[in-house]
């Protein structure tokens, strides 16, 4: 799911910092989540909105 996020953030141009805006989440947890990949910070319902929304 992560990698898929990732792909989709790229693709449309999206920052970290805009999903975490837009969905209300906390910016560190996100940027632990996809930058280092720790699965433990975002639980697996946030990270599919997270997905849901960088797919568009």
């Amino acid at each position: 799911m992560r990698k898929a996020t990732l792909d989709a953030m790229e693709r449309r141009r999206l920052t970290a910092y805009r999903v975490c805006k837009t969905l209300g989440l906390n910016l560190g947890n996100v940027y632990a989540y996809l930058g280092k990949g720790d699965v433990s910070k975002v639980s697996r319902n946030t990270a599919r909105r997270i997905m849901e929304y960088a797919t568009g």
